[in-house]
């Protein structure tokens, strides 16, 4: 199983919103379907492209007061027949954890967004992934956030590399210290509310 950094998960969802790559249930980038699950999986560095359904094989139940970036909020919709959807925890936007960050795919594109705890239905559980592993304090250098995209400074956003079981992904500078309360400015960007 390949391990994949906190920061790393974050560039690589950047790097999406960056490209402002368009959601699509069929359509592929890097290698990875376009929709909400396809981007979990580019952001987790998975081999394959599982849908929401299958997202909790691949994770462990985490609280709230345990999430961390690069964590993901997913919402398996109870009929087996309908799309459930799936967000990539940012980080939370003030001390008392009422706001937080989110990467997310969703139609038009890939964006990066705020939203209230109290606006979170219970009905979304946060998750970590279990490739995913904290970033070692020592290599821990601020930078400064990307132009235009309020996201937690990370470096460059890397190249992404499509799904393979042996690949590994390309490295990233790390999430600096503090990235668990990040404070971008609010952007707003029109996306129609859907679930994939």
């Amino acid at each position: 199983m390949t391990q994949i950094s906190r920061s790393e998960v974050l560039a690589r969802a950047r790097s999406w919103v960056e490209r402002a790559v368009p959601y699509s249930n069929t359509g592929h980038t890097d290698g990875y379907r376009q929709d909400c699950s396809g981007f979990v999986a580019m952001v987790w560095g998975l081999g394959d492209n599982p849908s929401t359904r299958m997202l909790p094989g691949r994770a462990t139940p985490v609280d709230k007061a345990g999430l961390r970036p690069g964590d993901i909020l997913l919402w398996v919709n109870p009929d087996p027949t309908e799309f459930g959807h799936v967000r990539v925890f940012g980080g939370w936007t003030d001390p008392a954890r009422t706001g937080y960050w989110v990467y997310e795919q969703t139609p038009v594109q890939a964006v990066y967004r705020e939203y209230t705890w109290a606006d979170t239905t219970a009905d979304y559980v946060p998750y970590r992934g279990n490739t995913v592993v904290d970033d070692t304090p020592t290599t821990s250098t601020p930078s400064d956030p990307p132009t235009g995209v309020p996201a937690p400074p990370s470096g460059p956003a890397p190249e992404v590399t499509p799904p393979t079981r042996t690949s590994v992904p390309p490295s990233a500078a790390p999430v600096p210290d503090g990235a668990e309360l990040v404070q971008p400015q609010r952007i707003e960007q029109p996306v129609a509310g859907a679930r994939s």
